[in-house]
């Protein structure tokens, strides 16, 4: 079968009107999604800036925060150190000793305590507490008490009572004191 020539032009005409609907349907499809494009990226072009400018203020934070996380974690180091590993009872009753015979006391008696653990939060002490008992002049007592609370061996001390006892009708140098100080000792989380 044979097609006329008529009947080619038609089926020309008709299969270049199809093919012709069918691009400008492509075309009005890609000309919708370019514009969408073209928003999106004119939307992208103007948050763009706000989030490069947030990225550097994040950015500086993040500096800030890891230069105070190191500060802290340096304190932290330098507290830890002051800290006894452990609290010796013989050690500390021998510079209790000491510092008594320095400040003319004479000791009547030292007692300590078993540690016992005691936390802060995450963190755990052992705490001894130590008793003395010591007699000599008001001043000298006041003195090893300042001994105390000023020496590099009592850091991670702190005196928790001092109870003087001036008899009335005796001579000054029979007053007595007792001195209490915890020293803490840590122990980690």
């Amino acid at each position: 079968m044979r097609l006329s020539r008529t009947a080619r032009l038609i089926l020309g005409i008709g299969i270049f009107a199809v093919a012709f609907a069918g691009l400008y349907i492509l075309y009005s499809q890609q000309s919708g999604e370019q514009e969408l494009v073209k928003e999106s990226l004119v939307r992208a072009q103007v948050v763009l800036p706000n989030l490069v400018g947030e990225r550097k203020d994040l950015q500086d934070k993040l500096t800030r925060w890891e230069s105070e996380l190191a500060a802290a974690t340096l304190s932290l180091d330098k507290s830890q150190a002051k800290f006894p590993v452990s609290v010796e009872s013989i050690e500390y009753s021998e510079k209790l000793f000491k510092i008594a015979d320095g400040s003319k006391l004479q000791v009547m008696s030292l007692t300590a305590s078993e540690p016992r653990d005691t936390k802060a939060g995450d963190i755990t002490y052992a705490v001894t507490t130590f008793g003395v008992v010591v007699r000599g002049e008001v001043k000298d007592i006041l003195g090893m008490v300042n001994a105390i609370v000023t020496s590099k061996d009592f850091t991670s001390a702190t005196v928790e009572e001092v109870n003087i006892s001036i008899p009335v009708r005796e001579l000054p140098t029979e007053t007595s004191a007792t001195i209490r100080l915890v020293i803490y000792d840590y122990k980690g989380k």
